[in-house]
């Protein structure tokens, strides 16, 4: 894992700065993407919609540059999905300008998160439409996005 860290920072990584966001899921909904692993891609593509809305809205025409690692155990080895994200902290403009802008709010990204993994899954018809009403009302529903990381300025640091 260190190798190929190192072979990302040197060979991808413009350089710029970057932030590592957290994306996770309550134990009530992991078991679904324990039997259905193809449903896992499903998490990435929310997270990578989530990120890409939430930085246009602030920059029209802005794209940020993503890397998402799924990782599927926890600290005990047990089944924990969860999204590793590496992203440029700001966009790139179509000329290929790199613009700095703030970090997402991490609640903001939490509650999009649980949105749409809650409407995926209803959609999949692994949960109720009244299961993911009461989920949605929750004050506390067990899904997080983590953003307190900074990553630094890219290659070669």
């Amino acid at each position: 894992m260190l190798l190929y860290g190192e072979w990302v920072a040197e060979n991808v990584l413009a350089p710029v700065p970057h932030r590592q966001y957290v994306f996770t899921l309550p134990r009530l909904v992991r078991h679904f993407f324990a039997r259905r692993r193809e449903w896992l891609g499903e998490l990435c593509r929310i997270a990578e919609r989530l990120l890409s809305h939430a930085y246009a809205r602030v920059l029209p025409g802005g794209r940020p540059a993503l890397i998402v690692f799924v990782q599927t155990f926890g600290d005990l080895v047990n089944f924990d999905p969860h999204l590793h994200v590496l992203a440029v902290d700001g966009v790139f403009l179509p000329s290929g300008r790199f613009v700095a802008l703030p970090r997402v709010p991490g609640n903001l990204l939490a509650g999009g998160f649980r949105r749409a993994v809650l409407d995926f899954l209803v959609k999949n018809e692994a949960l109720t439409e009244e299961l993911r009403a009461r989920m949605l009302a929750w004050r506390h529903g067990g899904f997080s996005a983590h953003n307190e990381v900074h990553a630094g300025r890219g290659a070669g640091d």
